[in-house]
């Protein structure tokens, strides 16, 4: 009997599907803020420094924060990890979404805020638990404000005048410079 209860539990344990292992995201998402596409991170290093267990992001000695003044216009940062087995109605083929925050950076300082249960995307619940910090702003790591301002400063394209404008001085009415060749030799 009690080789045929041992077996019993062996087999249960074989079936089970394992649980997945905790390691590095393999996409860092930034959307929002005004942006007009969406920023992907995907560098090995700091895909590996910033995952959502070792919670990289935030500093955790701080007290979570009130909304910040930037809280209206903070990035959605979202992250990403082959897992099989998880879904969530962000993921993107093999790529499953694992965790959520929002990003935001004003006055010198950045903060992170992790959202309650009750608030959409709900993936945080599924992945860690926070419950001290969720539904709350928090001061984010001089690390993470780099790694998220680097990014987005890469992603900006340098603008280009379409036109110049000169009015004021002795001029009736203002002149409008529109050549190609004039703009791109403009140096202002």
């Amino acid at each position: 009997m009690k080789a045929c209860l041992t077996l019993l539990v062996f087999a249960a344990l074989a079936a089970a599907s394992p649980a997945h292992a905790k390691g590095s995201p393999d996409l860092i998402v930034i959307s929002g803020g005004g942006l007009a596409r969406a920023v992907e991170i995907t560098d090995p290093a700091s895909l590996r420094a910033f995952d959502p267990w070792s919670g990289q992001f935030a500093d955790w000695k701080q007290d979570a924060v009130a909304e910040p003044a930037c809280y209206r216009r903070s990035y959605e940062v979202l992250f990403y990890m082959k897992w099989p087995g998880r879904k969530s109605p962000l993921d993107r083929g093999e790529l499953k979404m694992i965790y959520a925050t929002c990003y935001c950076f004003a006055d010198g300082a950045g903060y992170v805020y992790l959202p309650a249960g009750d608030e959409a995307p709900h993936v945080n619940m599924g992945t860690i638990i926070r419950a001290d910090r969720s539904g709350k702003w928090s001061h984010s790591t001089p690390g993470w404000d780099a790694l998220i301002r680097n990014a987005l400063a890469l992603k900006e394209q340098p603008a280009q005048a379409d036109m110049i404008l000169i009015a004021g001085g002795e001029l009736k009415q203002p002149l409008q410079v529109t050549d190609g060749e004039a703009l791109r030799n403009f140096d202002p």
